[in-house]
């Protein structure tokens, strides 16, 4: 069933498993090369598929032209995948083949792994510099009630799974203090190599 990757292939895009993985099914070169552009720093996971979410229902002719390909050995991308709450995966781009994977008896399937969307000020774990400078808040706090507009606070997101604030410690205890829903947040996510996959600006709830 193509279950396997050849050696030298692998080597070429990083994306099919070295002898001895686990069944999966093939991934496509020019698909996994075009994600390397679009994204940059990224990396195939090979994910049970015991731990990924079942979708609420699928497409019969997509699940079929799936399973075609499966049983067929050809080549496809790489399904996308969200870390869960509560452990295990959703899936965001790849049900069917899945689905597919999972009837014609693989164990896993060929994943690029994003990491869950920010959304609150409880996901950072961590800050980047030591210590809450009393006279930085006070000049803080003095900008905000003058109504000079606050920049965003600045979060990094890596590969490990650490999301850190690396900037705005000072702007964010502001808004907490002022009773503040919401802050603006520029978000970048970088790989497993370290280099920049992503950058975007969000709207966090801040927790109290």
């Amino acid at each position: 069933m193509g279950g396997r990757g050849g050696s030298s292939e692998g080597a070429r895009v990083g994306f099919l498993p070295k002898g001895g993985a686990a069944s999966v099914y093939r991934v496509d070169s020019a698909a996994a090369r075009e994600t390397v552009r679009r994204l940059g720093d990224v990396e195939l996971r090979m994910v049970p598929i015991s731990s990924v979410r079942d979708a609420a229902a699928y497409d019969a002719g997509k699940l079929a032209r799936a399973s075609e390909g499966i049983a067929s050995g050809a080549a496809m991308p790489p399904v996308r995948l969200l870390k869960a709450d509560g452990g295990g995966y959703t899936v965001s781009d790849g049900n069917h083949r899945i689905a597919a994977a999972r009837a014609a008896g693989h164990t896993h399937v060929p994943a690029i792994v994003d990491a869950p969307r920010l959304r609150s000020t409880s996901q950072i774990q961590t800050v980047a510099k030591d210590g809450m400078r009393a006279d930085s808040f006070a000049r803080v706090r003095s900008e905000r009630a003058s109504g000079q507009r606050m920049r965003p606070i600045e979060v990094a997101r890596y590969h490990d799974g650490r999301t850190v604030l690396t900037d705005g410690r000072h702007r964010l205890a502001v808004a907490r203090e002022a009773g503040d829903r919401s802050i603006s947040a520029v978000v970048r996510t970088y790989g497993p190599r370290g280099g920049l996959v992503g950058k975007k600006t969000e709207r966090l709830t801040i927790d109290k």
